[in-house]
């Protein structure tokens, strides 16, 4: 009797598989616990992809994935959704929330779809090779996307950076390539388990293939792991300046005045108590949400110029500006020193700017949002070179090699974390900062990071925190400085770098490019029949 495969459909124990890897995916973006779950979390997935019925498997691919990434940002970015509440208010900020969501699942089932769709090439490319390929791509294609829509947030290297050492490879190949990595691991793993399950074991052949992809997936795994921890070692990173960045707390609440005022009474204050002589002061991005230009924020930039006199450092301050449209800009200027403003260029998508023929007008947040900022200024104080990333703009890899190769030797990052609010509060800010040791390792640099309603930190070449500021008081909420407690401190602490700039810093990133060629590529040239059954498979 002749036995039929069912086609499997998404229900019963078919959820099983991605409903695991969106799980482990989201038990892998910080705060992880565990430096394993990135070099296992897509095994399920890819082995449920293989076990899909030959050419006919398009449809299930793209909702197990979608499935997979649904539940992987519904828990891995809850802090957006308590942002864009914040920032929109609650029904427009729901609504965009779960848009997001699902635009994100559409391209966690494009990518499935691709790998499956690979796998039935009439070249047959192989399970780690197709997961590879479609995984890297699409990460790539997601930090690219035009019209402000690009979210390279949570790759899938980040879980990694609480064990910085595991990702010196970073420096090589930038975080696609560390993405290629972690996904040709778990895709021989992926393997080794189909074969294995399938009952192909039984064959002394496929027991020597399962074995032979679980020893390739254990040496890819600790190759580059090993490499790491032995150049974190070596790193010679040469003094560049001292930093000292602010950690405040206060409300986001109030009137811009009145935000502002709290901040120079409270910065003053921490300045006064500071330990060591920096050559630059930062504080946290809007630390002033007052037009610099403004007669109200005269007196308190007054202030601060007085307070950079006495403490010997001008100071960077998160300001509000405009351009030359009259449109409002998010921006840092120097206070105390050489004429300098650097303007936020990345704006987080649907909470500081509407994204024009993206969403409907309506879902624009309420507080109108920002322009985006042009050009890449490197500002000067003393020994220090630095490059300025104001918040979103630090999970931007090519932001901060710009930086690094127009003459930058160290980079700050001016952060808000009062808005991380809610049940992603702690993943918010832990995010952040994971984005902060990804850029110091990509160009063995340090970065120093103030922050309002988070800590202070200054991660040094080897991604590790040399120095941080604990945000203390966050269970007891942002106070104004007329609390018993201060409300602010300051960090002061080193700035090291590399003398010469990283391969990475020198050729930029090439494999999320060649991968995304490489998929498109391989999708345009198949067997025409394979691409007609496949594409109406995935409809």
């Amino acid at each position: 009797m002749e036995v039929r495969r069912t086609s499997p459909r998404l229900g019963g124990r078919r959820l099983a598989a991605p409903t695991l890897t969106g799980i482990l995916l989201a038990a892998a973006t910080p705060p992880s616990l565990s430096p394993v779950l990135p070099f296992v979390a897509l095994v399920p997935l890819a082995a449920h992809l293989a076990r899909l019925p030959p050419g006919r498997g398009g449809r299930q691919a793209f909702e197990a994935g979608a499935l997979a990434a649904v539940i992987r940002h519904a828990w891995g970015l809850r802090w957006l959704h308590g942002t864009l509440v914040a920032v929109a208010g609650g029904f427009n900020g729901s609504v965009t929330f779960v848009l997001m969501l699902a635009a994100l699942a559409g391209l966690g089932g494009a990518t499935a779809w691709c790998a499956r769709a690979l796998m039935d090439h009439p070249r047959r490319v192989p399970l780690a090779v197709a997961l590879t390929l479609a995984w890297t791509a699409f990460e790539w294609t997601l930090a690219h996307l035009p019209f402000g829509l690009a979210f390279p947030w949570a790759p899938l290297g980040l879980g990694l950076a609480a064990w910085p050492e595991a990702l010196g490879a970073l420096e090589l190949v930038g975080v696609h390539g560390v993405t290629a990595w972690l996904a040709l691991v778990n895709g021989l793993v992926a393997a080794a388990v189909v074969g294995v399950a399938g009952g192909l074991a039984r064959s002394g052949r496929s027991r020597r293939r399962a074995a032979l992809a679980l020893g390739g997936a254990a040496l890819l795994a600790l190759g580059p792991v090993v490499w790491g921890t032995w150049r974190a070692g070596t790193l010679d990173a040469p003094l560049q300046a001292q930093v000292s960045v602010l950690a405040l707390d206060l409300s986001p609440e109030g009137t811009p005045l009145a935000r502002a005022r709290d901040a120079v009474v409270a910065t003053e204050g921490a300045l006064e108590r500071m330990e060591g002589y920096p050559d630059l002061v930062v504080l946290p991005e809007m630390a002033l949400p007052l037009d610099v230009d403004a007669p109200e924020a005269r007196p308190l930039i007054d202030r601060l110029r007085t307070q950079a006199e006495r403490s010997g450092a001008p100071i960077l301050a998160g300001v509000l500006a405009h351009d030359e449209r009259a449109r409002p800009l998010n921006s840092a200027v120097l206070i105390g020193g050489a004429a300098f403003r650097a303007d936020k260029r990345r704006l987080v998508p649907a909470a500081e700017r509407g994204v024009p023929g993206a969403l409907p007008a309506w879902l624009a947040p309420a507080a109108g949002g920002y322009a985006p900022g042009h050009g890449w200024p490197v500002l000067e104080a003393g020994p220090l070179r630095a490059g300025v990333l104001i918040c979103y703009e630090v999970a931007f890899a090519e932001d901060a090699r710009r930086l690094i190769r127009g003459g930058a030797s160290g980079l700050v990052v001016m952060s808000s974390d009062a808005w991380f609010g809610g049940l992603g509060r702690n993943a918010g800010v832990a995010q952040q900062i994971a984005h902060v040791k990804l850029r110091a390792i990509e160009t063995r640099t340090g970065v120093a990071r103030s922050a309002n309603g988070g800590p202070a930190v200054v991660v040094d070449p080897s991604g590790r925190a040399g120095a941080m500021l604990a945000d203390r008081r966050r269970s007891e909420g942002p106070v104004g400085p007329e609390s018993e407690s201060p409300a602010a401190d300051a960090l002061t602490a080193q700035l090291r770098a590399l003398a010469a700039p990283t391969l990475f810093v020198r050729t930029g990133d090439w494999v999320g490019p060649a991968a995304a060629l490489a998929l498109a590529f391989a999708l345009a040239w198949g067997h025409p029949r394979w691409v007609r059954s496949a594409a109406v498979e995935a409809r």
